[in-house]
């Protein structure tokens, strides 16, 4: 503010300075919920071959699924590695953008998605690479959402 000091002048600065406030925390806060996501997200999911623990990239999972009440990680090279964790455990350091959680058994990775098709009553049946050797079927209440992040 300069002199001659108004009313007008003062009460413009202070409006000018709560906008600015306001908009300065709402990109703080949105930085700062960046910053715990990615700080939750794993680059690597440790897995176990034997006896020996292995570090797996993100990068390289095709996707996870369930059999006998044992978690697997299927690479895109086609290698299956068995992890120590629940599903829905791996699944919460992943990033959504990049896997889905297509039905109780399987998590699959957006490019491993070949291709998918109707499967009846509003279903989804999806064919995944490498492979799978069970049928990957999305509910019908999954399938909107499914198709949205294959779109997307």
């Amino acid at each position: 503010l300069l002199k001659p000091v108004r009313i007008e002048r003062v009460s413009a600065a202070i409006d000018k300075y709560r906008r600015l406030r306001r908009h300065f925390e709402a990109d703080y806060t949105r930085f700062a919920q960046s910053v715990s996501e990615a700080r939750t997200r794993r680059d690597r999911v440790l897995v176990r071959k034997g006896i020996d623990l292995i570090p797996n990239r993100v990068e390289e999972i095709a996707y996870l699924f369930t059999r006998d009440k044992l978690v697997f990680l299927m690479t895109r090279t086609g290698v299956r590695y068995l992890l120590d964790k629940p599903l829905t455990d791996v699944e919460a350091n992943l990033d959504p953008a990049e896997f889905f959680r297509a039905n109780r058994a399987y998590v699959v990775r957006v490019d491993a998605v070949a291709r998918c098709r109707s499967y009846g009553k509003g279903r989804l049946i999806l064919e995944v690479r490498p492979k799978a050797d069970d049928e990957i079927i999305v509910s019908q209440e999954r399938a909107a959402a499914f198709r949205e992040w294959l779109g997307a």
